[in-house]
């Protein structure tokens, strides 16, 4: 399983975290799919108090709350290495040629809170937040390995076969 192609981030507003994990529940953005198991990157609206690229967890249960999805989210990190906020992004808005390609945009080009997909290369961008600069294996090695740690961390069992690695 790729863990880029299984990514969402959610916006809205400062949320508590209790015993490692959050609930929120927003309004789906351009048909987002949600699944248990999703990596899911936290944004908190800095209009609402919040600093932007806040946590990153995985999605552990999705309920339906006409019109909005409620979702509980186990934090694997709660709080990315550098700061990414609408002050960074703001420059990216109209570029969709950089790392982060469309999320500028999914942002704030459309600012309500929300909860949205992620391609492979926006999630992979923002993982690059929440694990350290220096590695010796591959990116997309150090990305299944984080997927699989917080999968492993929030007591779901990962099982990969020779014919994944």
């Amino acid at each position: 399983m790729d863990p880029s192609a299984a990514s969402i981030i959610v916006k809205c507003d400062p949320v508590e975290v209790r015993d490692g994990t959050i609930v929120v529940a927003e309004k789906p953005y351009e048909k987002v799919k949600v699944d248990v198991g999703n990596q899911a990157f936290i944004w908190t609206s800095e209009k609402r108090g919040g600093r932007g690229l806040a946590m990153r967890g995985l999605v552990r249960r999705v309920s339906c709350t006409d019109p909005k999805l409620e979702l509980e989210i186990g934090i694997v990190d709660h709080t990315p290495a550098s700061a990414l906020g609408k002050r960074e992004l703001e420059p990216l808005r109209n570029d969709h040629t950089t790392r982060l390609g469309r999320l500028p945009w999914k942002l704030y080009g459309y600012a309500h809170n929300k909860i949205a997909s992620l391609t492979g290369d926006e999630a992979y961008a923002l993982l690059q937040y929440f694990l350290p600069l220096a590695s010796s294996q591959p990116a997309a090695d150090v990305e299944m390995v984080t997927h699989d740690r917080a999968l492993s961390d929030l007591g779901l069992i990962v099982h990969r076969s020779m014919h994944d690695e």
